[in-house]
């Protein structure tokens, strides 16, 4: 299953492994802690989105601003937004991984023999109109699943925001963090050393219960952390040095 996902990316040279070791690292922490600093994650991540959009939004609706200013004051806007309804933006997230990993078992699925030639990026192009040419790089049996796997874990994800929000927060920053983790580490391993992804097993059921595995231990592992330093900070309230003395 990796091998096909990873067979998927471009041809890239050294920097792209150096690029993708510290994604993995990266990856890592979330793994092990995002929860934690879920606030802060939502906050940043929303602000980059800002950023970028900010920089294009002049271009787009013909406005003779600089990108700059827009870019700055739509980071500040979405940055407010994402520190408030951090809550909210995780549950966002979470949907939004469980149709990536829908897409991905999708394509692994009913993909075939094909492969997806993705297209060039030429300046100018828009981002919308680049990402419709990705769609259409992929095979037709492919697009004509797409919307109902990404649909049934879009609404597996929404009901599980609402039924159980804290198994919701847990699982995006778990399952995002082993992804990347995974995927960019395999990826690192394939540019550095191509014949070491050979040694793999090829059983998607072995790979995905491995996957499955690091994701509950990442959750166990976050719950049981927020849980130490939840009871360790009531207990360093509630502890007779650091009340005021009356004498």
């Amino acid at each position: 299953m990796v091998q096909e996902l990873l067979s998927l990316l471009p041809r890239m040279g050294q920097t792209a492994m150096l690029v993708a070791i510290v994604v993995a690292l990266g990856g890592a922490g979330l793994w092990l802690f995002g929860s934690r600093y879920n606030r802060a994650l939502m906050c940043l991540a929303l602000v980059s989105v800002g950023a970028g959009m900010g920089l294009r939004l002049p271009h787009w609706l013909g406005w003779s601003l600089d990108g700059w200013a827009s870019a700055l004051g739509l980071a500040a806007i979405l940055g407010i937004i994402g520190f408030v309804l951090h809550e909210f933006w995780g549950h966002v997230a979470q949907i939004m991984l469980l149709s990536l990993w829908a897409a991905a078992i999708t394509w692994v699925n009913w993909h075939g023999t094909l492969s997806v030639s993705w297209p060039a990026f030429e300046p100018g192009t828009s981002i919308p109109n680049y990402l419709l040419e990705i769609w259409r790089a992929f095979p037709f049996e492919v697009r004509r699943i797409f919307p109902f796997t990404c649909g049934a874990a879009l609404v597996a994800g929404a009901a599980i925001a609402i039924i159980w929000p804290r198994f919701s927060r847990l699982l995006f920053h778990s399952g995002a963090g082993a992804s990347l983790m995974v995927m960019a580490g395999l990826l690192a391993l394939k540019i550095g050393c191509p014949n070491c992804l050979k040694s793999l097993t090829h059983d998607n059921s072995i790979q995905v219960g491995i996957f499955a595995a690091l994701v509950v231990v990442g959750m166990l592992w976050q719950r049981r952390s927020h849980k130490s330093r939840k009871s360790s900070g009531g207990g360093n309230k509630s502890s007779p040095h650091n009340r005021p003395s009356m004498e």
